[in-house]
């Protein structure tokens, strides 16, 4: 497996917790919606059944169906990372991989935290890191 393609795999598990809070953030507005929604008592007709508020509790429950299961990809994902990221022996190659995959940490805020120079971190250390990085063979 080429670095890149471990740099691809790591990133999994960041892209599922993106994802995750897209959906969440979509959830909430959906309910928002919903709770604006307010039947009103008119003795005059409108036409108003409450079909429109179901449509979106409707939604809002697949919407939940999908949050849950990037969840469950989110922690399978991050459950062999952090395997993959354990294995490695140079405690500062394990520290980047972790800051980088599992926090999501930025260049910069991992150069910061390790007292190391950005061009250094991203030129030297990290693609040692990922070269150290070993997948099992019947994972993908």
């Amino acid at each position: 497996m080429t670095n890149s393609e471990k740099k691809q795999r790591l990133q999994e598990y960041i892209q599922l917790q993106k994802e995750t809070d897209r959906l969440y953030d979509e959830i909430e507005r959906l309910r928002s919606q919903a709770e604006k929604m307010t039947a009103v008592l008119s003795a005059e007709p409108k036409g108003g059944s409450g079909k429109d508020r179901m449509a979106v509790v409707d939604e809002i429950i697949d919407k939940k169906r999908q949050l849950e299961e990037k969840v469950r990809e989110a922690y399978a994902a991050r459950s062999a990372i952090v395997q993959a990221i354990d294995a490695v022996k140079s405690p500062l190659h394990r520290r980047v991989l972790a800051w980088r995959y599992l926090n999501g940490a930025t260049w910069e805020q991992i150069a910061a935290n390790e007292r190391i120079s950005y061009h250094h971190l991203v030129a030297r250390v990290h693609s040692t890191a990922l070269s150290m990085v070993n997948w099992p063979e019947n994972e993908k």
